[in-house]
This record gives C-alpha cells, sequence and structure tokens, in this order.
C-alpha cells in the first residue's frame, strides 16, 4: 500500500510527457479557478466512468506542478500520511460524490503560498488529468469584484427560485396520480436514497483498526453452523466450495452473506459466541462492508442497532418510528424497503435485554405502526409478528438466558469460534516482530493459557502486559482467568502511573521509591474508586461512557494513568471529556471491583448476590445493602459477566489488596452458602454453566473441592460449550462423582474432551450423543476406559463420526475395562470394518451387557461378525434395530415425543430432521406393532410440520 502513491505518480508523470498510448488517456485543458486568502476554495475534477463505479479501483492524487501531494486517495479511503505538511489539515474531498465522477477537491484557508497549478491525477482503469492554475488575492483587492457577483448572484437565485416554484408545482400534480405509476418512480429513486444513507455510515463510521485492536479485524474468523453436523438437508443451490466445507461444519467469516453464499442467510439469524470474542465488531463490519464496499454483499441495505439503544428507549414505539429514527434518509423508501427481501437489520447484544415471553405475549393485531413498548416490540419482530419478509440478525452471548427463552424463533445458528493456535499467532505476528511474537506463544503453551487467550479481548489483554512488563514479570505468573488477566493489566497501568517522574512538590505526587499499597496516591486511589463506582451506576444504567470531570481532582499522576486506561480499557473519542469503554466487559470489571470493595462483610451480601444471580430484588424501602439502593437497580439488568469478575475480585477488601494480590481468605465463607443455594436449586443449562465460571474465576481450592462433591448431575443438552466453558467445567467437576452428565448437542470436539477426561471418568452415566467426536476421539475415549478408577456404567455415543477407526479403540479398550455395562454407538458410519476386531475384544469383557449398533448401514461381513458376537456372548444383548429393546425403543419414542408439538423448533432444523430420517429408516422393515405404527406416525406428522413451516416461510419471503 505504502508504495501505491508513487507508483502512480510515476505512471503519470511518465503519461504527461506523452509516454501513454494517447486512447487510454483523458486530459482535460487547464482551467483558471480565483481564490481569496483566508477564505475556501472548490478545485472541479470530473471524469465520467466507462465501467460500473467500484471505490476500491479508484485512486486519485491531487499534486501541485512541483509534485508535492495535496491529497491522496485510494484503497477506498484517504491518506494524510503522504499529504504535503503545508497542506495538512486543509483539504476534503467528498465520497458521496465519487459514483458520480466528481472528484472535486475543497482547498481550504487559503494561503499566498497556494497559488499555482494544480493537477487531478485519476486512475481506475484508464488515467485521467484535470489541470488548473489558482489565483490568490488579498481580501481588499476582491471586495469590487464581490459586487459584481452579487448582481450575478441575485439573478441566479431569482432563476432558482422560480424553477423551484415549477418544480413543487410539478410534485403536487405527481401526487394525485395513482399509486401504480409512482411505485415504478420510486423504485428508480431507490438506489440513490440508498446511497444517501451509505453515505451517512460511511461517515460516522470509525475505520481506526488500532481503535479496534481487541476485535481482530485482520483476521478472519471461522463460523460454526450447527446444523451442518449431519448431512441430511437440501444443498443443491449451494457451491461446492460450500459443500467442501460443510463437511468441516465451519465458515470463514468473510463468506457471510455474500452473493454466492445466500442459502446461509434466514429470516431470523442468531450470531452467538463468548463475550470478548468479537461480536460487536464482526456485525458493526457486516454494515462497514456494505458501505465500503460495492456489490460485495447480497444485501441492498443494512441496519444497525445495539440493545444498548433499544433499552434506552421509554416510551412505546412503533416500527416504522424506529427505523425512521435511525435511518431519515430512507424515509421515503422504506416500506418498499423492508418488503424487498434484500434488507438485513441486525440487532446487537441481546444478553444485554431482558425478555418475558410470557409477559409480553400479544394478544391483537399489530402492524408497522402500532406502538409498542421496546421489549414487545423486539419480540414481535423475532416472532415474526412484525416485518416478517425482512432478514434480522441478533447477536448474543450463546448461554444467555435470552437465548434459552426464544431459541425458536431462529431459524438459522452461526456461532462465532475462540482463535484457533494458528490465529493466536497470527494476532501477535500482527503487532510484533516474529521473534516476541513467538516468544508470547510460548509463554501461552507453557502456562497452559491456549483457551484464555482464544478469546480475542483477552488475547488483547496478553499483549498489553507483555508489552508493559515482559513475561518474565511475577504479575504474569498467574493468569487462570479472566479477572486475573484483567486485573493484571490494571495494575500495569498503576504502576505505569506511579513510575512517571515527576518535578512535582504535590504531597499526592511525592513517590517513595518501589512504592508499596500503603503509598498508592490518595488521588490515584479516589479516581480509580470513582471510575469504579460509575461504572457500576453504568452497568445499572446502560451506560457506556465516563465523564472524565466525575473521577475526581488530577494530579500528574492520574493524567497518566488516564493515558494509560486510554491504550487499552478506553476508546479515544472526539470528546477529550468523555471516556468509551472499548467493550462491556472493562465496565463490567470496573463494576465488580466497586461491588467487590464496597460489600466488605456486611449482612447484605447474600441480598446482593441473589438480586445479581437471580434477580430477588427486594422491594426499595426495605432494601438493607448500599448496592441496591440505586434507583436504576431492577430486574431487566443483565449481570452475567459482572458476576464473573465478581468472584474474581472478591476476595480483595480494597484497591490496596488488588494491587499487592493481597486475597483475604475470611470472605471465603461468605460465598459457601451462596453456592450450596445455587446448586440445590437445580439450575437451568445456562444457570448452571454460569455457576462453573462463577467457581472457577474464584479460584478457591478447598471451596471448590467442597462445592465438586455435591454435583451429582450435570445436565446441559444442547448447549454449545467453547474452550473456556470446557475449563470452567474441569475445574469446578474434576473431583466430583456423577451419576449423570449429560453433554448431548454441546458441539463437543476431539480437544474438549481431551480436556474432561477426568470428569468423564468418574461419572457413572455419560452422553456425549450428537456431537463432532471422530476417529481421534477414539483414542481418546480409550485412555478414559482403560483407566484403573474409570466409573462409567452406561457410555452413550450416537450420532457421531467415530468410524471403524475410534470404534475399534472402544474394543480394545473394553478388553480390560470393568466398569461398562451398556454402549450404544449408533450412527457412527461404523460399517463392516468396525466389525473387524469386535468379537474377539469383547469375547475377553466380561462386564458388557447390552451394545446397540443400530443405524451403522453393515452389509455381508458386518452382519456375519454380529451375529458370531451373539453366539460367543449370549450374556451380551446386541441391538441392531430399535425395536428389538423395549428399553431402548423407550427411550428412542421419548425422544421424538418431545419434538412433538413444535418442541422440534427447540433444536437445529437439520439435526432434528436427521433423528427422524435414521429413526425412519431403522423402522422400515419393522412389523406394525401399534406402539410402532404410532411412533411412524408420529415422525412423519413432525416432518410435516416442518415442512408446512418451511413452505410457509418461503411464502413470506
Amino acid at each position: 500500500m505504502d508504495s501505491i502513491p508513487n507508483v502512480c505518480r510515476l505512471l503519470l508523470r511518465i503519461y504527461t510527457l506523452g509516454c501513454l498510448v494517447v486512447s487510454v488517456c483523458i486530459c482535460s485543458p487547464s482551467t483558471v479557478i480565483s481564490g481569496i486568502v483566508e477564505e475556501d476554495v472548490l478545485l472541479p475534477c470530473a471524469i465520467k466512468y466507462e465501467d460500473e463505479f467500484d471505490l476500491k479501483k479508484l485512486v486519485v492524487n491531487w499534486q501541485t506542478e512541483n509534485d508535492t501531494v495535496v491529497h491522496s486517495f485510494f484503497y477506498g479511503e484517504d491518506h494524510p500520511e503522504y499529504q504535503g505538511i503545508i497542506f495538512q489539515g486543509r483539504t476534503q474531498m467528498f465520497l458521496q460524490e465519487f459514483p458520480k465522477g466528481n472528484l472535486s477537491l475543497l482547498l481550504k484557508r487559503l494561503k499566498h503560498s497556494d497559488s499555482g497549478k494544480y493537477v487531478c491525477y485519476v486512475s481506475i482503469k484508464n488515467i485521467h488529468a484535470s489541470w488548473m492554475d489558482l489565483y490568490i488575492t488579498d481580501k481588499e483587492t476582491a471586495i469590487s469584484s464581490r459586487y459584481y457577483f452579487i448582481k450575478v448572484g441575485s439573478f441566479i437565485s431569482f432563476a432558482l427560485m422560480l424553477i423551484g416554484f415549477l418544480y413543487i408545482g410539478k410534485i403536487k400534480i405527481r401526487k394525485k396520480r395513482s399509486s401504480a405509476e409512482s411505485e415504478p418512480l420510486l423504485r428508480k429513486n431507490r438506489k440513490e436514497y440508498i446511497e444517501k444513507y451509505k453515505e451517512h455510515v460511511r461517515r460516522t463510521s470509525n475505520s481506526s483498526s488500532e481503535e479496534e485492536r481487541g476485535t481482530n479485524d485482520f483476521i478472519s474468523r471461522t463460523l460454526l453452523i450447527p446444523e451442518w453436523r449431519t448431512m441430511d438437508m437440501n444443498f443443491e443451490k449451494m457451491d461446492q466450495n460450500i459443500l467442501l466445507r460443510r463437511k468441516r461444519d465451519t465458515l470463514p467469516s468473510e463468506e457471510l452473506f455474500t452473493k454466492d453464499n445466500m442459502v446461509l442467510s434466514s429470516k431470523r439469524m442468531l450470531l452467538a459466541g463468548e463475550a470478548g470474542i468479537g461480536k460487536s465488531f464482526f456485525s458493526k463490519g457486516l454494515q462497514k462492508k456494505w458501505a465500503f464496499r460495492e456489490n460485495c454483499m447480497h444485501y441492498e441495505c443494512v441496519m444497525y442497532f445495539t440493545f444498548a439503544e433499544l433499552k434506552a428507549i421509554k416510551k412505546p414505539m412503533s416500527v416504522k418510528e424506529l427505523l425512521r429514527n435511525k435511518c431519515k434518509d430512507l424515509e421515503d423508501v422504506l416500506p418498499e424497503l423492508l418488503e424487498s427481501g434484500r434488507l438485513l437489520i441486525i440487532f446487537d447484544g441481546y444478553d444485554e435485554f431482558i425478555v418475558n415471553t410470557e409477559k409480553n405475549a400479544l394478544k391483537n393485531a399489530i402492524d408497522n405502526d402500532t406502538p409498542l413498548p421496546i421489549e414487545n416490540l423486539v419480540l414481535s419482530i423475532l416472532r415474526k409478528a412484525l416485518l416478517p419478509n425482512t432478514d434480522i440478525l441478533v447477536t448474543s452471548r450463546l448461554k444467555s438466558e435470552n437465548v434459552e427463552k426464544t431459541g425458536e424463533y431462529f431459524e438459522r445458528t452461526f456461532i462465532m469460534q475462540e482463535f484457533t493456535d494458528d490465529q493466536i499467532k497470527q494476532f501477535y505476528k500482527k503487532f510484533c516482530s516474529d521473534e516476541i511474537s513467538q516468544s508470547i506463544y510460548d509463554f501461552i503453551e507453557e502456562h497452559n493459557l491456549s483457551s484464555l487467550v482464544s478469546i480475542p479481548l483477552l488475547s488483547s489483554a496478553l499483549y498489553e502486559l507483555s508489552k508493559n512488563q515482559g513475561l518474565c514479570s511475577p504479575n504474569l505468573q498467574r493468569l487462570a482467568t479472566r479477572s486475573e488477566m484483567m486485573s493484571s493489566l490494571l495494575k500495569v497501568c498503576l504502576a505505569n502511573a506511579l513510575s512517571y517522574e515527576s518535578e512535582s512538590t504535590e504531597p499526592c505526587c511525592v513517590i517513595k521509591p518501589q512504592s508499596t499499597s500503603s503509598n498508592l496516591p490518595s488521588k490515584v486511589k479516589i479516581m480509580v474508586e470513582n471510575m469504579s463506582e460509575l461504572s457500576y451506576n453504568n452497568l445499572l444504567a446502560g451506560v457506556e461512557e465516563i465523564n472524565v470531570q466525575d473521577l475526581g481532582e488530577g494530579c500528574v499522576h492520574t493524567q497518566r494513568l488516564l493515558e494509560c486506561f486510554s491504550e487499552f480499557f478506553f476508546k479515544q473519542t472526539s470528546n477529550t471529556g468523555l471516556l468509551q469503554y472499548r467493550h462491556t466487559s472493562i465496565r463490567d470489571m470496573f463494576a465488580a471491583l466497586h461491588c467487590a470493595w464496597t460489600i466488605c462483610n456486611s449482612e447484605g451480601i447474600l441480598e446482593c448476590l441473589n438480586a445479581w444471580t437471580w434477580g430477588n430484588i427486594p422491594e426499595r424501602q426495605s432494601r438493607t445493602h448500599i448496592l441496591l439502593q440505586n434507583t436504576n437497580m431492577n430486574q431487566n439488568i443483565v449481570f452475567d459477566n459482572f458476576l464473573n469478575f465478581f468472584m474474581g475480585f472478591f476476595m480483595y477488601s480494597n484497591m490496596d489488596g488488588l494491587y499487592t494480590s493481597g486475597r483475604n481468605l475470611q470472605r471465603v465463607p461468605y460465598l459457601e452458602m451462596y453456592f450450596e443455594v445455587w446448586i440445590k436449586k437445580e439450575p437451568s443449562c445456562a444457570k448452571l454453566l454460569h455457576l462453573f465460571h462463577c467457581i472457577y474465576e474464584l479460584q478457591e481450592n478447598r471451596l471448590t473441592g467442597h462445592l465438586s462433591s455435591m454435583f451429582t448431575s450435570v445436565n446441559l443438552f444442547n448447549t454449545s460449550l467453547n474452550a473456556l466453558d470446557i475449563r470452567a467445567m474441569h475445574y469446578s467437576l474434576e473431583k466430583s462423582k456423577l451419576e449423570e452428565l449429560d453433554l448431548t448437542l454441546c458441539d463437543l470436539r476431539n480437544e474438549h474432551l481431551n480436556q474432561l477426561q477426568t470428569v468423564i471418568r468418574n461419572s457413572t452415566y455419560v452422553n456425549l450423543s450428537s456431537n463432532m467426536l471422530t476417529k481421534e476421539s477414539g483414542l481418546i475415549l480409550r485412555r478414559i476406559l482403560e483407566h484403573s478408577d474409570c466409573e462409567i456404567k452406561d457410555l452413550f455415543l450416537a450420532v457421531n463420526k467415530l468410524g471403524p477407526s475410534g470404534v475399534n479403540n472402544l474394543w480394545e479398550a473394553l478388553e480390560t475395562n470393568t466398569s461398562v455395562e451398556k454402549l450404544n454407538v449408533c450412527d457412527n458410519e461404523l460399517q463392516d470394518k468396525g466389525t473387524e476386531n469386535m468379537v474377539f475384544s469383547l469375547c475377553a469383557n466380561k462386564t458388557l451387557k447390552k451394545l446397540i449398533l443400530c443405524m451403522n448401514n453393515f452389509n455381508g461381513i458386518g452382519m456375519k461378525n454380529i451375529k458370531e458376537l451373539m453366539q460367543k456372548r449370549r450374556d451380551l444383548k446386541v441391538v441392531i434395530r430399535i425395536t428389538e429393546d423395549d428399553e431402548f425403543f423407550k427411550y428412542v419414542k421419548g425422544q421424538v415425543d418431545s419434538l412433538k408439538s413444535d418442541g422440534w423448533k427447540k433444536y437445529q432444523k437439520s439435526w432434528v430432521h436427521h433423528i427422524l430420517k435414521i429413526v425412519q429408516q431403522d423402522l422400515r422393515h419393522v412389523d406394525h406393532s401399534k406402539d410402532v405404527t404410532l411412533l411412524k406416525r408420529s415422525i412423519r406428522d413432525i416432518i410435516q410440520a416442518m415442512k408446512c413451516a418451511e413452505q410457509k416461510q418461503v411464502c413470506m419471503s
């Protein structure tokens, strides 16, 4: 990129010497322009494009006759770094005019030295050059000329007014025409309205990648598409590249919503991922991609809302009013655009928004003009009671309660995956030399931090830590959790501020060598405490900014601390008096610090924890703790991320304790009762996973051991798990003896299985069905089963892809295993090859009582081996059809029954379709008993309901 201006300059200078073929060039004659000192002047340049306009291919260089760059534009943006010093801050081009061929330059605050020749060099396919002579005069000299221009201007004004009246008259006549005549005109003008809105988005977009460093804009992200787990869906319209990737269940993020991949779009879509993984930046990036890159997306228009701005709406509002307030430029074409099928509306941050599906059930008919409370409005949009023909993309943490309540509304889910090891390396290479980036990666491996830094926000935090303290600092030896990572960064900022050498004699600025916590300057402590309290108030109010004036009296060290904070915790804004959080996790972190320091040992601790965890908020007059007395405290606030940080900071009684890592263990008993109650409540999947994260963030081994022994059953059915979830689960359950562990439909992969070996091994009933287990998983399961302390009795591995190699490892493990009594490997693509060692291995086993092999497409050799096993192990029941075992048949029937009455909407349609199809195929040749007939009918009814819903969706589209 750096060489572009020089290359263009060289080519264009050759052109001016007549060395290029004339047919590829258009050179306009020199124009004379007059300007006045200290005023502005417009230097004109207009071209006609031969092909369709492409902003990314456009190169514009405004130069003087001596080659000084006046203004440079290429790769879709201005490049002031190449601008001559005398012109810096004095030029402006008009991006919205570029598609029309208007490349004029506004030169501001003219100087006498600006006089001379100017040239506008343009390259987009051919080369174009416009020359002009600029003459500058003093204001006094120009006065007499102005009288003449005033007269001419008056005449022109009168003419324009006359034309305006005629135009208004025409408009009135047109309005009297029928709507059928006006619609084609509206369609004709729609592109112009959308272009205006695009320009608005371009102007308001912050394109600085430095500002968004934690959001990995330079690395292609991986999107998991759960419905690609199975192979039954109709993908005839999908291109071959997509089909190949589908085998890996993933899609590169930059391919989402491109014209070739619109088969992936749907009317209601969910983009889910861990906090700090980059959902907001990616969704904002979709709108920027639409605005800045022509014809790269299917959508004609993209609108972006945050749930924070929706929460700020206090009065009832209609959809029409909501959209009109967001994009006034589109007001005249909104009705047509909403019905076009080419509008994408993004709602970002669903987990920050509380919904109550029962409370907000609508009984009356509504339309786009019906004013509704904002919560009702959002739910009506998701339910398609409003905007049924418009594509809606919602971002959220996947484990949020909102998704649990309303997951059935989303027809397609994209799960943003955490960084892979290669992406982590790419991330650090972006900012560091190869040597330094490798040292950071070695540090990650040495301290087992891969799952932690797989979250981009935390990758960025580790980079800041390594940059400021180096990797040998004692502060970096304890970085197991998010709260430890972020608090370490906070301490780095404090240390940097205190190391600032100042000549100030203020008592607060005199720092003793090797300062300890007791020597933290009072103004620094007050500033951090105020920032934390304001952040808690912001969490309750849904605000994402802090006024610097509210932080207290400043000094040289507080100023230095603010500068350090602005490098990572806060974004730079045009208003220097405001601090804007770089991520909502930063707000939650500071808010948690305030609460950890304020809560002390008061009796109100359980009152606070119950309010934050369960929404059990006492009436205002009976609230005993100051933290609950804020007027904004209500049940519509999501505290999950805050609570994770709170647990990480809970044992720091004050700021001094945090700074010196002095943990107050006397606080631990206050949490024991709280966690015990949480476990006994038998929480939902989302709450259970949140509990694991809270225990993990606390990092108190004695308490964890006690709590671990209390868990008897863990059911996370249909809950997608990432690397951090797995790490939290492992820490919380490592010493548990579970009677049941159900991780069905959890997106488990081989690396997850490897981390959970101890938890799986110590469980009696283990269900790992419908995940992403492959032949490599067979080796991990073998190690689990061969362990002398293995306690598994029932092991369900149905609907995976173990294949012959994976299952052969299971057979060999069962030769020595003495605990497993039931093994289910249905639908694992075992084939005949998967039975080669089965007979020998299972004949050596003495404890296995039931083996379920249904839906594996065995042929002659496979069936022969199965019959041989049945003859040699008469005590072993081998099931190759569902109806051969009453217990298994009842289990399958129960699963199918749970999908009736729209129960299937809770799951990915492709998974449901796959399960129903394989059961249907297995029952194909079975005698028609009453129970089998009813099961077949249920399956047909569910499939028909799914088809009807799909056809209804197609009709609505």
